[in-house]
């Protein structure tokens, strides 16, 4: 069902981009990983564990930036009040 700003059609657009990135990223690592050597070393370890966290958080962040309200002198009048 899709509201009056066409949310639900963005959303299940970003989740079936999710899904097919997902699949591809599954694939190339049941396939292709075993034919790559990466040696056993600690900087290889923290690069693959730590990596996909961020980029994660680069992802949220840039996501972030760009939906911010910017501040008007309308927002700022309307604003609530912090006691």
């Amino acid at each position: 069902m899709e509201n009056q700003h066409g949310h639900a059609t963005q959303s299940s657009a970003f989740l079936l981009k999710l899904l097919l990135f997902s699949i591809l990223l599954s694939l190339l690592i049941k396939y292709a990983a075993p034919f790559l050597s990466i040696s056993a070393t600690i900087a290889n370890v923290l690069i693959m564990v730590l990596s996909p966290t961020m980029i994660m958080a680069t992802c949220f962040n840039m996501e972030n930036t760009n939906t911010k309200t910017k501040l008007t002198a309308k927002n700022i009048v309307s604003a609530p009040k912090i006691s």
